[in-house]
């Protein structure tokens, strides 16, 4: 059997595959290059609300919860930590506390620690929809 065209074909066909599947290849190697993202280390003799795997899959529910609890039913009642001790329902005085970056201001600190992990993980936060915004358009991908 004869291939017609077939100095065009064969290689058309490999270009296309290449293209095709050039994402994966370059995923691959990009793969080695991803650190894993590292938030600051508590204080010593200071515990989260969640062990550090829940906190990360769980943390916005806990959130909306706390915020309900907080804003809707008036309840500031303190929250057990995982070591037993307790901490304020509060996200700055409380989450804040560890999980703010000191390096830019004391406001753009919690909003920043925020964006920094969500970015890494590709997720867009909308909190400054109905919050103030401590830089304007901090959100936004630069």
């Amino acid at each position: 059997m004869r291939l017609y065209n077939g100095m065009i074909i064969v290689p058309g066909l490999l270009l296309f595959l290449a293209v095709v599947t050039f994402p994966f290849w370059i995923g691959k190697v990009r793969a080695g290059e991803i650190k894993t993202f590292e938030s600051r280390p508590a204080p010593a003799g200071i515990a989260c609300v969640l062990p550090k795997k829940q906190m990360r899959e769980q943390h916005m529910a806990l959130l909306k919860q706390w915020r309900d609890q907080v804003v809707r039913e008036g309840d500031r009642a303190p929250v057990k930590l995982v070591n037993g001790q307790t901490m304020e329902l509060s996200l700055t005085n409380g989450c804040m506390k560890c999980h703010a970056k000191e390096d830019c201001g004391p406001y753009r600190a919690h909003a920043t620690y925020c964006v920094d992990c969500h970015d890494y993980v590709g997720i867009r936060v909308d909190c400054w929809t109905c919050h103030i915004d401590p830089m304007p358009n901090m959100m936004e991908k630069k």
